[in-house]
C-alpha cells in the first residue's frame, strides 16, 4: 500500500484526477444537504422541493452511461411493480381485508391499491429514490471529486450534529426540524441516529486517513467525531451509537489489513478503545436503552418480532403484488394478531419488510440484487484508488442495509440521500459502464414526471382539491372535525366523502362521517360507517368508546349501549376501566344509570366497579343476586374479594357486611380491615382492637433501654425535646415503672414529631386498654388499619 493511498500516476488519466468538477456536481451535493437539513425532507413540500430540483437536474444533465443489463432490469422492474398499483383488481386474486370492507360497504376504485391517489403520490417519491440512486452510481467520479464529496458529506453531518448540541443546550427549535425531545432533524430518533452514525464512519476514515498521510490537521476530524458522538448519545438512540461502533472496527480492520506499516493502525487503535469509553462514561440514559430489558429486542415485552411476524403474515395475503404504496400503515391493523396494541404500527419496524409488504415479495429480492451488484462493483480495493475512504463509503452504504433490516430509514428522503452518494462514490472508478443515450433520454422523461410531481404537490399543498395528496386528507378532516364541532352535519358528511374518494381506507374519515350521519339521523349509514371504521382499527378502544357517546349525546340510547356492549366484550382486559368511562358520562342520569348496571353484569371485573359507584339500593341489588348465584364468591380470587368488600364497607349495609365477615373466617382474614372498621363506627371499640391485634401486623413492644435510669431519660428528654429515640426509651421506661399516665402524656405529646415508631402506637394502646379506654386504644391502633 502507498503509505498516503493517493493515486498511482499510473492511474492518474484514467481517474480523470485533475477534471474540473461540472455544475451537476455542486447541485447533487446541494439537494443531498437539504435532504436532512430540511426536516429530513418528511413533509411533502420538501419532498417536492427536492423533486423539483432533481426534476431540472435530470432534464439539464442526464447520465451519459448505462450501469447495464442486470441493474437495469432490477430498476425497471422495481418501477413496473410499482405500478402493478394501477393495474384493474380484478386480474389477481382480491385479499381478504379488502373483500371484508367491501361486504361492509367500502367502496374502493377498481384498481389494486384501494388508495391509487395517495398511492400516485408514494410512487412519485419511490421513482425520486430510485432514479436519484441510479444517477449516482452512473456518475462518472472522478478521485479528486470523490474527495470533495465525502469531506461533503462529513462537513455536512458534523454540522447537523453542531445545530443538534447547540439547539438541545439553548432548548430552541431549528426551523423546519420536528418539534422533538431529542431536537433532531427526523420525527424518528432512529433515523437521525442513522444520518449521524454514517457520518461518524465517514468523518473517523478522514481522520485517520489524514493520520496515515502525516497530515498535520487530521486531529481536527477527530473532534467533529467527539460532536458527533455527543449528538447520538442526546439522541437516546441506540441504533447510531452500534452504526458508528461497527462501521469504525469494520474499517479500522481494514486498514489494519492491507497497511504495509502496522504500527500506526495499532497506535490509532487507542482511538476506537476512547470511542468507546465516550460513549460509556458520558452515554447517561442512552447507554442504559442497551442495558434495559424493555428496550431489548429478544425481550419478550418489545414488539418489533411480533409486528414482523404480522407483517409476514401480510405478504402472504398478496406475495405478487403487496398491497401498493403506501398502504400498510392502513391494513395492518386488520392483520393484527400477535402484535395486538392500541398504538397502530406505522411501518413493520424494516425497510426490506415493508417493501414486501407493499410491493411484493420480487421488490426486496430486486434490491438485494442491486445490492449485491454496487457491492461487487466496489472491488477490488487497489491502492492509489482513495482505497480506504471508498472502504468506508462502502462500510456506510453496508451499515445502512443493514440496519435497514430493523429498521426503515430507506423509506425517508433525508437519509437515503446521504447514503446512496457515499454508495456511488465508493465503486471502483475504472468501471466498465458504456455510453448510452436511451439512459439519457428516459431520464429526461424521468426529469419531467418528477416536475410534473411536484407540480402536482405544490397545487395540494396550496388548497386545491383537483391534485390530491395525504396533505389534502389531512386538511379536510380538520374541516370535517370543525364542521360537526358547529353542528353542520350534512357539510361534514358530503367533506367526508369526498375525502373517502381519496383515502378509503382511512378509519377517521368513516368515524367522522359516522358522526355526522348521526347527526342527520341516518341510523342505517352511520352504522354501516362505524362497522367499518371498527374493522379498519380493531384495536383501539377509544374508537368504539367515542362510537357510543356520539349515539348518546344523539339520544340514541339503545344504540349507545349496544355499541358500549360490544365494546367490553371485544376488550376485556381493558373493560373496566371502559366500564368506569362509561359511568362517567351517564350519572348524573339515572335511568342511564340503571342500563349501565345491567351492563356489568357479564364481566365480575366490571361488576367490582359498579359495586364501587353503586348506590345503596343498587348495590343492595346487585349482591343479592350475586351472593345468591355465587354464595361463597369462588368466581373472585382474594383482591378482587378485597375490592368488593371495600365497596361493601363505603355503599352497602355494614352491619350486614360485619355479620357476613363473622360468619365466613376466610373471607375475615380477607377484609379484617373493613370489619374493625364497622364496629369502630358503631361504637364497638373492643372488638375493632381486638380484631387488629388478630390479623394486623402489630411490631412488638421492645425492652426498655437498659443503663440509663428514668431519671437520666427524663434529663435528656428535656436537652433533646425532639430526639424521638430519647422519648421512645423514655415512655418505655415510664410503662415499665407503671407510670401509665405519664407514659401516655408523654406519647401523645409525640404524635407529631417526625419519626413516631409504630411500637409506642401499640404501647400506647396497650396502655389505653389496660385503663379499659377502648375509644383510644382504637385511635392508637387505627393507623394499622388505614395504613
Amino acid at each position: 500500500m502507498l503509505p498516503s493511498d493517493e493515486p498511482h500516476p499510473s492511474t492518474l488519466s484514467q481517474s480523470r484526477m485533475n477534471r474540473a468538477a461540472t455544475p451537476s456536481f455542486y447541485v447533487v451535493l446541494a439537494l443531498t444537504a437539504l435532504a436532512p437539513i430540511l426536516g429530513g425532507s418528511t413533509k411533502l413540500w420538501a419532498a417536492a422541493s427536492l423533486a423539483a430540483a432533481t426534476g431540472l437536474l435530470f432534464l439539464i444533465a442526464p447520465p451519459q452511461r448505462s450501469l447495464g443489463r442486470l441493474p437495469n432490469i432490477a430498476f425497471f422492474a422495481l418501477v413496473a411493480l410499482a405500478l402493478v398499483a394501477f393495474l384493474p383488481s380484478g386480474w389477481f386474486p382480491l385479499s381478504d381485508w379488502r373483500s371484508v370492507l367491501e361486504k361492509l360497504g367500502a367502496r374502493f376504485p377498481p384498481t389494486v391499491s384501494a388508495q391509487p391517489w395517495l398511492t400516485f403520490q408514494s410512487t412519485l417519491q419511490f421513482l425520486l429514490g430510485l432514479s436519484w440512486g441510479y444517477y449516482l452510481l452512473a456518475t462518472d467520479w472522478s478521485l479528486a471529486a470523490r474527495r470533495k464529496a465525502w469531506v461533503f458529506i462529513a462537513l455536512l453531518i458534523v454540522g447537523l450534529a453542531a445545530a443538534i448540541t447547540v439547539a438541545n443546550f439553548l432548548q430552541v427549535r431549528i426551523p423546519f426540524w420536528p418539534h422533538t425531545p431529542e431536537f433532531g432533524f427526523f420525527p424518528n430518533r432512529n433515523h437521525t441516529s442513522n444520518v449521524l452514525g454514517i457520518g461518524g464512519i465517514l468523518v473517523y476514515a478522514l481522520a485517520l486517513d489524514g493520520f496515515a498521510r502525516r497530515q498535520r490537521h487530521w486531529w481536527i476530524w477527530i473532534a467533529a467525531l467527539s460532536l458527533i458522538c455527543w449528538a447520538l448519545i442526546l439522541d437516546y438512540s441506540r441504533a447510531g451509537i452500534i452504526l458508528v461502533v461497527a462501521g469504525v472496527l469494520a474499517w479500522h480492520l481494514f486498514w489494519l489489513i492491507t497497511s504495509g506499516n502496522k504500527r500506526r493502525p495499532l497506535f490509532a487503535s487507542v482511538g476506537i478503545f476512547v470511542l468507546l469509553l465516550l460513549f460509556v462514561w458520558n452515554g447517561g440514559k442512552t447507554i442504559m436503552r442497551f442495558i434495559d430489558q424493555e428496550s431489548d429486542t429478544l425481550s419478550p415485552s418489545n414488539m418489533r418480532f411480533a409486528i414482523y411476524h404480522d407483517a409476514l403474515d401480510l405478504t402472504t395475503r398478496a406475495p405478487l403484488t403487496g398491497v401498493g404504496l403506501p398502504n400498510f400503515s392502513y391494513v395492518f391493523s386488520t392483520a393484527q394478531t400477535h402484535s395486538v396494541a392500541e398504538d397502530v404500527a406505522a411501518h413493520p419496524e424494516s425497510d426490506w419488510l415493508w417493501m414486501a409488504v407493499e410491493l411484493g415479495w420480487l421488490a426486496p429480492l430486486l434490491i438485494a440484487a442491486l445490492f449485491v451488484w454496487w457491492l461487487t462493483h466496489c472491488f477490488p480495493f487497489e491502492p492509489g484508488t482513495y482505497r480506504l475512504l471508498r472502504f468506508a463509503a462502502m462500510v456506510c452504504g453496508c451499515g445502512f442495509a443493514l440496519h435497514a433490516f430493523f429498521d426503515v430509514p430507506g423509506h425517508h428522503i433525508g437519509a437515503i440521500l446521504p447514503t446512496l452518494l457515499l454508495a456511488g462514490t465508493a465503486l471502483h472508478p475504472n468501471q466498465p459502464f458504456k455510453l448510452s443515450g436511451i439512459v439519457s433520454i428516459l431520464f429526461r422523461l424521468t426529469g419531467i414526471v418528477l416536475l410534473f410531481g411536484a407540480v402536482f404537490s405544490f397545487l395540494s399543498i396550496a388548497g386545491s382539491a383537483n391534485f390530491p395528496t395525504d396533505v389534502t386528507v389531512e386538511r379536510w378532516q380538520n374541516q370535517i372535525a370543525h364542521a360537526l364541532d358547529e353542528n353542520e352535519y350534512e357539510t361534514a358528511s358530503n367533506m367526508a366523502s369526498r375525502a373517502l374518494g381519496i383515502a378509503p381506507l382511512e378509519w377517521n374519515l368513516y368515524y367522522q362521517r359516522a358522526a355526522a350521519e348521526v347527526g342527520l339521523h341516518s341510523r342505517t349509514t352511520a352504522k354501516r360507517d362505524f362497522a367499518i371504521a371498527r374493522y379498519l382499527l380493531p384495536q383501539w378502544p377509544e374508537l368504539w368508546w367515542k362510537e357510543g357517546v356520539t349515539w348518546a349525546l344523539a339520544g340514541e340510547i339503545d344504540e349507545a349501549f349496544q355499541s358500549w356492549a360490544r365494546m367490553l366484550r371485544h376488550f376485556p382486559q381493558q373493560a373496566p376501566d371502559l366500564y368506569r368511562d362509561i359511568y362517567g358520562s351517564i350519572k348524573d342520569e339515572p335511568e342511564l344509570v340503571d342500563r349501565w348496571r345491567l351492563l356489568g353484569r357479564d364481566n365480575k371485573k366490571c361488576l367490582l366497579v359498579f359495586f364501587q359507584n353503586a348506590g345503596p339500593v343498587e348495590f343492595r341489588v346487585e349482591l343479592d343476586r350475586l351472593l345468591g348465584d355465587d354464595p361463597e364468591l369462588n368466581a373472585f380470587d382474594a383482591a378482587e374479594k378485597l375490592t368488593l368488600f371495600e365497596a361493601w364497607y363505603h355503599n352497602g349495609d355494614k352491619l350486614e357486611l360485619a355479620e357476613a365477615l363473622r360468619e365466613k373466617s376466610d373471607w375475615r382474614a380477607i377484609a379484617w380491615k373493613q370489619l374493625a372498621r364497622v364496629y369502630a363506627d358503631y361504637g364497638d371499640y373492643q372488638n375493632a382492637c381486638a380484631t387488629v391485634r388478630e390479623f394486623g401486623s402489630i411490631p412488638p413492644i421492645p425492652d426498655a433501654p437498659g443503663g440509663l435510669t428514668r431519671t437520666d431519660l427524663e434529663l435528656q428528654a428535656r436537652l433533646r425535646p425532639t430526639d424521638i429515640d430519647t422519648a421512645a426509651a423514655l415512655c418505655l421506661a415510664l410503662a415499665k415503672e407503671d407510670r401509665v399516665d405519664q407514659a401516655l402524656a408523654r406519647l401523645q405529646a409525640l404524635h407529631g414529631v417526625k419519626g413516631f415508631p409504630d411500637y409506642l402506637r401499640n404501647l400506647e394502646a396497650k396502655l389505653w386498654e389496660g385503663k379499659a379506654e377502648w375509644g383510644k386504644a382504637w385511635n392508637a391502633l387505627s393507623p394499622f388499619v388505614s395504613g
